[in-house]
């Protein structure tokens, strides 16, 4: 993270057990992936999703992060996504069939 409070991640890959961010920062990413067993930010933290980047966190959390979307704090390109799959894990991405 720089000094400005922002992160960018444009490939990769990302495996944690927890992402915690507090603050007024952001995470923009612009592609790879990052798996989470479990995600904790602040309201003032924000997430920017563009082009081939996906966040999956291994639990169903749908509802609260659909509220930090609408809120303005998680944001991306058209065709945003949030949606739980078989396993129980939230995925955040760009769908292209929505585009």
């Amino acid at each position: 993270m720089n000094e400005s409070g922002k992160m960018l991640m444009t490939a990769g890959f990302i495996k944690t057990a927890l992402f915690r961010a507090s603050g007024k920062g952001q995470l923009s990413l612009q592609g790879g992936k990052m798996i989470l067993d479990n995600i904790a930010i602040s309201d003032g933290f924000r997430i920017d999703i563009q082009g081939s980047a996906k966040i999956v966190i291994n639990k169903d959390i749908k509802l609260e992060l659909m509220k930090r979307m609408t809120d303005g704090y998680i944001t991306g390109g058209k065709g945003l996504s949030i949606y739980v799959n078989k396993k129980k894990q939230t995925v955040i991405f760009l769908d292209s069939k929505k585009i």
